[in-house]
């Protein structure tokens, strides 16, 4: 059997101003057994920005190659422009990539914009992967790459319940059970004497016996 599943997933902000998920499970009833089907929420980095994931740094010498699945980078070494320590001063590296599509070479930097604030872009190198520099080394001309996805990556859980409409006769049966018994109660209050007129009565009987001439 084939069904669409839509499994909800959305955030809000939160007091901390990181995005908080909140996630709407769907539910496939086949009788017999659910199915429940849970998209989970992928994190974000430091700027808020959605992170899918990739690979941990890799630092690489001249001539050396990095590896991420199936696709090949080959770094060739260090461009810079300006003075190093300075605002503005950018580093560049060249790297070739390689993968089933062919070889063609990229520029990832790192720019030094403000004290202490590096801009690091994401470039993109085909087949939903892109590459971005995060850190080089003067001394020996290595540079630090991280591949990362750019589309986006939900982690999906699939729950098989069996037997799950029992839990849901159960309820129904509680729910009626209770009713009937409300109901037993209620038609039985309304039947019997309430305490006021067993008062009353009493009331009644005790004057008659204390007066019989007027009885």
């Amino acid at each position: 059997e084939g069904f669409v599943a839509k499994p909800g997933l959305y955030f809000t902000p939160g007091q901390d101003g990181q995005p908080v998920s909140t996630l709407w499970p769907y539910i496939h009833s086949a009788g017999l057994y659910d199915i429940y089907v849970v998209a989970h929420p992928f994190t974000f980095d430091e700027d808020f920005n959605p992170d899918f994931g990739g690979s941990n740094p890799q630092t690489l010498l001249p001539g050396q190659t990095g590896v991420f699945f199936d696709t090949f980078a080959t770094y060739h070494g260090m461009e810079t422009e300006g003075t190093p320590g300075t605002l503005g001063a950018k580093f560049t590296a060249v790297i070739s990539i390689t993968d089933r599509t062919g070889e063609r070479t990229i520029r990832p930097y790192i720019q030094l914009k403000g004290k202490g604030e590096l801009d690091r872009p994401i470039v993109d190198i085909g087949n939903g992967l892109g590459m971005y520099l995060d850190s080089m080394n003067a001394a020996d001309k290595s540079a630090s790459v991280v591949f990362k996805y750019l589309t986006p990556a939900y982690p999906v859980e699939i729950f098989y319940k069996p037997l799950t409409i029992l839990v849901w006769w159960g309820v129904g049966i509680m729910a009626f059970g209770g009713t009937l018994a409300a109901f037993y109660r209620r038609n039985k209050r309304s039947s019997s004497p309430s305490q006021e007129e067993r008062l009353e009565d009493n009331t009644q009987e005790t004057d008659a016996t204390e007066n019989p001439a007027e009885v």
